[in-house]
């Protein structure tokens, strides 16, 4: 066995991209072809991690 730096966690956090945390568009590409639906998305990601969650 591999060691890859990682922890095993029975708690999972799994979300849909599109429409649920960036709203995309069809006409754009690139880096500019979304934005996150809420400004306080970072936050609550980084908090699920810190609390155990695999993302």
């Amino acid at each position: 066995m591999v060691d890859d730096g990682l922890e095993d966690s029975s708690k999972i956090a799994a979300f849909d991209f599109d429409g649920c945390l960036a709203n995309t568009s069809v006409k754009k590409v690139g880096p500019n072809a979304w934005s996150l639906m809420y400004s306080s998305i970072p936050d609550k990601l980084q908090s699920l991690y810190n609390n155990g969650y695999k993302l």
